[in-house]
């Protein structure tokens, strides 16, 4: 089994550095597919076989529909970006740890859980009762997502100690608009494909 993370497209707000309590007020900033396709995409199985699974925000659901026009794409809430509202106006460098943690409400107990709850809503199974039952999985899995949930999900399976702050602040992972990053969910391998 692959997992495939996407990160959306970039919006206004991402290209500011602003965090905003509403970011669907954003569109996407149109981005040239093919051009996707030649640098990140090619490294998506060949046979185009793979189930995408979509964050239900605006900026999510049309990235997928631009790279993906004909696959049926599955809108699920357990893709959502963390909440963050709490350090709305305020641009990411501006924002210090402690204020993070006292706004954000984020710890990485409760991240961990909201990437599993993910897993077991697209994978059908729990990753420990995956990785225990040693069976072969030949599916591949698309997560349309955000950025601090790709990065969360990384340090999920490669079991880093980053801290949620770290982890919005890109500090052990970028994972830029458009990235494409691939985890083999039973070693926790990962690649990251840049856009």
């Amino acid at each position: 089994m692959n997992l495939f993370i996407i990160r959306h497209a970039p919006t206004e707000a991402n290209l500011s550095g602003d965090l905003v309590k509403n970011y669907d007020s954003f569109d996407i900033i149109p981005f040239d597919t093919e051009k996707w396709w030649s640098k990140v995409g090619q490294f998506l199985p060949k046979d185009g076989e793979y189930e995408i699974f979509c964050s239900p925000a605006k900026r999510c659901i049309n990235t997928a529909k631009f790279i993906f026009p004909d696959k049926k794409i599955i809108v699920t809430p357990k893709l959502s970006e963390f909440d963050c509202s709490g350090l709305a106006g305020k641009k990411f460098w501006e924002i210090s740890e402690q204020e993070f943690d006292e706004c954000s409400g984020l710890n990485k107990n409760n991240m961990n859980i909201r990437i599993s709850d993910a897993i077991v809503e697209t994978m059908g199974t729990d990753i420990r009762e995956f990785l225990k039952s040693k069976k072969t999985d030949n599916r591949n899995i698309i997560w349309v997502t955000h950025g601090l949930f790709g990065r969360t999900a990384y340090s999920f399976y490669n079991h880093t100690t980053d801290t949620p702050y770290e982890l919005i602040n890109s500090k052990n992972i970028q994972f830029r608009n458009l990235d494409m990053m691939k985890i083999e969910p039973g070693t926790g391998k990962t690649e990251i494909y840049r856009f």
